[in-house]
């Protein structure tokens, strides 16, 4: 057979569902790295708090695989953004009407919480979310970032947890890279990426 016409909306439902699949895979990996690690040690202490950054396609792929993982501890998620029905396609574990124009963070807790780990959301700038109560009162160790923005990468960085996992997708592919405080000769987040000139919340 030979296709002679794709039609406008059949091409966008195949990007959608690409841009699904890579942030499932994106999301295992990050969640695995974070089972190994992060979670390990904050669970065993009880004290640690793991932060999640982003809870579009990358952060639904970690919420979907951390359901699935033995993961124990506190999780903490970040996002800025309500859901929107561009999400819909992109999103795997967005599959209620109610979940549009709600916070992307707080609803991906409530979806998460009780699987093992204990979960709360916070709609905020990542910068503003660091002064939070939620950060400043316990010792955050692990991060998990599933962002497209630069600048929040950068300000998730300045929190210098254990190790943080970082995943993006962008218009040439996709990568997952790690920063461990116990391994000081890799690049960190603000040294990785280069600030941005836009002032985001002047748009």
């Amino acid at each position: 057979m030979v296709i002679t016409r794709v039609a406008p909306v059949s091409f966008a439902k195949i990007t959608a569902i690409l841009y699904a699949l890579l942030g499932l895979i994106l999301g295992a990996i990050m969640s695995l790295v974070s089972l190994a690690g992060g979670f390990a040690s904050s669970s065993s202490r009880g004290t640690g708090l793991g932060l999640m950054v982003g809870a579009g396609a990358i952060g639904n792929g970690i919420a979907l695989l951390l359901s699935q993982l033995a993961a124990r501890g506190r999780l903490h998620i970040i996002d800025k953004q309500e859901y929107g029905r561009e999400n819909r396609g992109t999103c795997v574990v967005f599959d209620d009407e109610e979940w549009l124009e709600s916070s992307k963070a707080e609803r991906l807790a409530s979806w998460l919480d009780g699987a093992g780990l204990v979960c709360t959301g916070e709609q905020a700038y990542v910068a503003d979310a660091l002064s939070g109560r939620f950060a400043q009162a316990m010792s955050v160790e692990l991060v998990l970032n599933g962002l497209d923005d630069t600048d929040a990468r950068r300000d998730a960085q300045l929190l210098w947890p254990s190790v943080i996992v970082d995943g993006g997708i962008n218009a040439i592919g996709a990568a997952v890279t790690t920063h461990r405080l116990d391994r000081p000769h890799g690049a960190c987040m603000r040294c990785s990426f280069k600030p941005t000139r836009v002032n985001e919340r002047g748009l």
